[in-house]
């Protein structure tokens, strides 16, 4: 089973509703997934409690899940390190060494109904915000269990 590293900026918004929307999807056991921030802004704190409430309202569960900083162990241990935007797949690239690079992809190559490269960052918007990148992270990870389960 595939190991798999969703990354964005604080890690409680983009990429811990995608490691929450691939775990209720696959279900247990079905390989490692986890989530972090490029950067230790939120490092502790829980997911952003609007998407805590996108996922919560459909019966997705993000317990034990706290946000933290990607580390040098994560490209060697994970065998997918999914950036959410631009952004994040160059400073994924820039921090890692080059035996472990093939392992960094973008989230939206998974995608097959929403047609843009990056996760809109809904952070400093609102809850509409939050149902658009819910929708994007839907159609990729609904991508990404046919392509690698």
């Amino acid at each position: 089973m595939p190991s798999i590293l969703f990354v964005c900026t604080g890690n409680i918004c983009r990429s811990a509703s995608a490691e929450a929307l691939l775990r209720h999807k696959i279900g247990d056991g079905r390989g490692v997934i986890d989530s972090a921030g490029t950067h230790g802004y939120h490092v502790g704190d829980r997911p952003d409690r609007r998407a805590l409430k996108i996922l919560s309202d459909r019966n997705i569960s993000t317990q034990g899940q706290v946000a933290r900083k990607i580390n040098a162990v994560d490209f060697e241990n994970f065998d997918y390190i999914i950036a959410m935007d631009q952004g994040h797949f160059k400073i994924l690239q820039d921090d890692c060494l080059a035996q472990f690079k093939h392992k960094i992809q973008m989230f939206s190559k998974y995608c097959s109904r929403v047609a843009q490269d990056n996760v809109p960052d809904p952070y400093y918007g609102d809850m509409q915000d939050f149902y658009i990148m819910m929708d994007m992270l839907e159609d990729g990870i609904e991508g990404m269990v046919s392509a690698l389960y």
